[in-house]
C-alpha cells in the first residue's frame, strides 16, 4: 500500500535580482539602503557591522542575515578589518520568510559548504561575466 502526503511549499525563490561576491576594506561604510526585493547578507572572510530595524550585529565568517523588502539596512566595516560577502536578491514567496527576517545566523560547517560550492559554482559557471557577479569596493567609498 503506497501512502502520499502531500507538501506543501515553504518557500519559493520567485527570481534572483542579484548576486554578488563584494569585498571592502577598511574604512567602508555603506550608509543604508533598501529595496523591493529580499536580500541575504552571508560573511565569507574578515568582519563586518550590519544594522537592520534596530538591531545591531557583529559579523564573521559563517553569518548569515535576510533583510526583507523595503527594509532598511547598513553595513559597515570593523576597525581595521576587511570583509567579503555573498549577496543575494531574491524574489520570494512563503511561510518560511516570516522566519528569516531580520534575524541573523551563524551556519554550521555542512551548510558552510553549500554556500562555498555556490559560490564555486558561480565562479566556474560564469566565468566570461564574472566581473559583474565579483564586485570590488574601492578602498576609498567616497572615491
Amino acid at each position: 500500500m503506497k501512502y502520499q502526503i502531500p507538501l506543501e511549499p515553504v518557500l519559493r525563490i520567485e527570481t534572483i535580482n542579484t548576486c554578488s561576491l563584494f569585498c571592502a576594506s577598511h574604512p567602508y561604510d555603506y550608509h543604508r539602503e533598501f529595496h523591493p526585493f529580499w536580500e541575504m547578507v552571508y560573511v565569507t572572510e574578515g568582519a563586518l557591522m550590519l544594522a537592520c530595524q534596530e538591531k545591531v550585529y557583529t559579523m564573521k565568517p559563517g553569518d548569515l542575515v535576510f533583510h526583507r523588502p523595503m527594509e532598511l539596512h547598513r553595513l559597515w566595516s570593523v576597525e581595521g578589518k576587511s570583509f567579503q560577502v555573498l549577496v543575494l536578491g531574491f524574489c520570494a514567496s512563503g511561510p518560511l520568510l516570516s522566519h528569516l527576517q531580520s534575524t541573523a545566523f551563524t551556519l554550521t560547517p555542512q551548510q558552510q559548504d553549500s554556500i562555498n560550492i555556490l559560490i564555486k559554482t558561480l565562479q566556474q559557471n560564469f566565468p566570461d561575466t564574472q566581473p559583474q557577479f565579483l564586485q570590488y569596493a574601492a578602498k576609498d567609498p567616497t572615491a
